[in-house]
């Protein structure tokens, strides 16, 4: 029996994984980005009872991978926390939430961005060594 081997053969392979892997860590990086963007829209407080927050919370790629954005104002607030407070009528339209004196409690925040990371962080790793195997299963560089 003789094996033989290519040396040239095998140098293009090897030399097209770090490509080939960039780009299949991208896609499975986006696809980990969406999962947390839906879970996140789950769980997003709903804003004058017209969704602002939850439809303003997007994936986005950019040139070093991916970006969450959370494009409202009081995204943050909710996120990060605030002081339960009472709040004018004046202030938030549409409120369904309004006392005898026209105005409402507003409720400790509830963050919805780092549970949703917290949900999905533990399909990360199987979801890189898929990519890692699919970039050294493809042939050529």
């Amino acid at each position: 029996m003789v094996i033989k081997t290519n040396i040239a053969g095998v140098i293009s392979r090897v030399s097209g994984i770090p490509r080939r892997l960039n780009k299949e860590v991208s896609e499975y990086g986006g696809e980990f980005m969406r999962n947390v963007e839906r879970s996140a829209k789950l769980r997003a407080s709903r804003i004058k009872d017209t969704g602002e927050l939850k439809d303003n919370i997007t994936t986005v790629k950019t040139k070093n991978g991916w970006d969450l954005i959370v494009a409202s104002r009081q995204g943050f607030f909710q996120e990060m926390g605030f002081e339960p407070h009472w709040i004018h009528s004046d202030q938030i339209e549409g409120s369904k939430k309004l006392t005898r004196d026209g105005f409402f409690w507003v409720k400790k925040s509830t963050p919805f961005v780092k549970p949703a990371f917290q949900k999905n962080i533990d399909k990360l790793p199987g979801m890189l060594k898929s990519a890692t195997k699919k970039a050294i299963a493809k042939r050529g560089g």
